[in-house]
């Protein structure tokens, strides 16, 4: 148990025995960035490029992390996967990995800069992920927020067609005591209905399993009534947020089960096929956005 809740936070006694300043370590096998700062701690894996902690000096923490993650070089399940070059299966080749190539990549840091209120980090593949599309990852923290951004360039000869998200997992203090809000009267298509289409009535609730991506470019606003905190969740270029929680599911799932599917809620920046696919034509490029910044706690 630690000063922040009930549910240890997976890498904490890592992000502990660390003196503040920049550090190459592994965390259960995997080679990590470990960043600490008067301004908080960040944990980037450069296996997939991916974001695993935040935590604001004197907050709890932003990002969930699993306890329990696959072996290398497996995709670590929570903090800000990649989904890139396609989100969910693959539309036409189910033998593909789901959620497509970036998560499980190799990458490299380009640049590092760090500031006395936060900093910024800019990184690529060492090789090229998928043809004819080159990838970059920005990730930058400022006052009580964090901000990642990932621009795909069409470097080839001919139009690309792709889906992707910022698969955020966000840590909660449990389900039953938090509120979603912004997305009431939206649009949704429910993956546990067989995508059937429909509007939001009420409020959405996350305390059973669910699985939803709505018609929807907006922010969202995550309170949390057990810890106090309004966690803003806001995108740029982004036309679908996915709301996602396994609930009891998760008891099939090896790197969440039942002791840890109440610690989080996934809230995601995405471009989906059945609401906004990308076509990117030759020399174009997109940058999608999600950004969490910690909000002014009103019950």
């Amino acid at each position: 148990m630690n000063e922040w809740g009930a549910v240890s936070i997976a890498g904490q006694a890592l992000i502990d025995s660390m003196d503040h300043g920049c550090h190459d370590v592994e965390w259960q096998g995997f080679p990590v960035r470990l960043i600490k700062q008067p301004w908080g701690e960040l944990l980037i894996s450069l296996h997939g490029a991916q974001v695993l902690h935040f935590r604001p000096a004197n907050e709890h923490p932003v990002l969930w992390l699993t306890a329990q993650p696959k072996s290398f070089p497996g995709a670590i399940r929570g903090g800000v996967p990649l989904c890139w070059p396609w989100f969910a299966d693959h539309p036409a080749d189910a033998a593909l990995p789901a959620h497509g190539v970036a998560r499980t990549g190799k990458w490299r840091l380009e640049h590092e800069q760090i500031t006395e209120s936060g900093g910024c980090w800019l990184m690529t593949p060492e090789a090229s992920l998928w043809p004819d599309l080159a990838l970059s990852l920005r990730i930058t923290v400022g006052q009580n927020g964090l901000a990642i951004s990932l621009t795909t360039d069409n470097v080839g000869l001919q139009a690309a067609t792709l889906t992707q998200a910022l698969h955020s997992y966000l840590a909660i203090s449990a389900r039953n005591s938090i509120s979603i809000e912004g997305l009431e009267g939206y649009a949704y298509f429910d993956k546990l209905q067989a995508m059937a289409q429909f509007n939001l009535e009420g409020s959405v609730d996350a305390t059973q399993e669910i699985d939803r991506v709505f018609n929807h470019a907006e922010s969202v606003l995550l309170v949390d009534h057990g810890w106090q905190r309004s966690l803003r969740i806001g995108k740029r270029y982004s036309g679908s947020t996915v709301v996602w929680n396994p609930g009891v599911s998760a008891k099939g799932v090896v790197d969440i089960g039942l002791d840890q599917v109440d610690a989080f809620v996934c809230i995601e920046a995405a471009n989906t096929g059945c609401v906004d696919p990308v076509v990117l034509l030759s020399g174009e490029s997109i940058c999608l956005e999600t950004q969490f910044t910690i909000e002014p706690y009103v019950k």
